[in-house]
């Protein structure tokens, strides 16, 4: 019976990961309210929670939701920035933390890893540590979406690791939504798809195509008075187009 019980208890050492310890600390991310495609990001806050302790350093991988990708950089580094209860120098008031993030794309994940060298505690057990700037696609679905929270770490400053469980935050999607049309003046026409109906603006010809000959060669085509949601048109312009659409995302083509 105590070689069977030794046997379990070793067992069950093996799979704990070294030096980690569990914890009801955490790592929240704050609401935001995004809109589909007007390609403004704004951010969401990443805070620590706790209420026993100071942490010196965190990581976490942060996955999107379709239709959401974080602002990135020419070179494609996501845009997180530091904030809140990190600490700063007491004379050129710059943040004593290096903070850096990365993003792939395959997941739709950004990871976020902060650490001071020498290390530092943040100024507080609970409060803000970065802004994470994100954007939403023009078919996004609106209404919540969920981000969920994976490998997260949060190292005091004698480098003790604590691992909060994973979790999910909801952030918003808005129904307010733009559309970028574009079609070249040696071309003269384009396609289209739209999330919300739109009027057509000046020198834009918008066409359906109601039915073609049994050899799909010739289509006929009836000339449209506006733009319909979720319609696919085909564009027509004399000199070339290129201007932004606006309207109220009615998500019925989203399941």
């Amino acid at each position: 019976m105590k070689k069977s019980i030794y046997i379990l208890m070793m067992t069950l050492l093996a799979v704990m990961p070294v030096g980690a310890v569990s914890t009801t600390d955490k790592l929240v991310l704050s609401d935001v309210t995004l809109n589909p495609g007007d390609g403004t990001a704004k951010y969401a806050t990443l805070s620590v929670v706790s209420a026993v302790r100071k942490y010196a350093a965190f990581n976490v991988d942060i996955y999107l939701p379709e239709g959401v990708e974080p602002l990135l950089s020419s070179t494609g580094v996501p845009r997180v920035t530091k904030a809140g209860i990190l600490p700063k120098d007491e004379f050129d008031e710059e943040y004593l933390h290096t903070l850096s993030a990365t993003y792939s794309k395959e997941d739709n994940k950004i990871n976020v890893i902060c650490y001071a060298s020498p290390t530092a505690d943040f100024t507080s057990m609970q409060g803000v540590l970065c802004r994470v700037y994100l954007t939403a696609s023009t078919y996004a679905k609106p209404g919540k979406a969920s981000v969920e929270l994976k490998k997260q770490n949060l190292t005091t400053a004698d480098e003790t690791k604590y691992e909060p469980a994973d979790a999910s935050y909801d952030i918003t999607i808005g129904t307010s939504a733009k559309a970028d049309l574009s079609v070249s003046a040696a071309n003269k026409w384009s396609t289209a798809i739209l999330p919300f109906d739109a009027t057509l603006p000046e020198g834009l010809q918008a066409y359906t195509c109601d039915s073609k000959d049994d050899d799909e060669k010739v289509f006929y085509l009836t000339e449209a008075a506006q733009i319909s949601a979720y319609t696919p048109y085909i564009l027509y312009s004399e000199d070339g187009y290129t201007g932004t659409l606006t309207g109220e995302e009615i998500g019925r083509a989203h399941v």
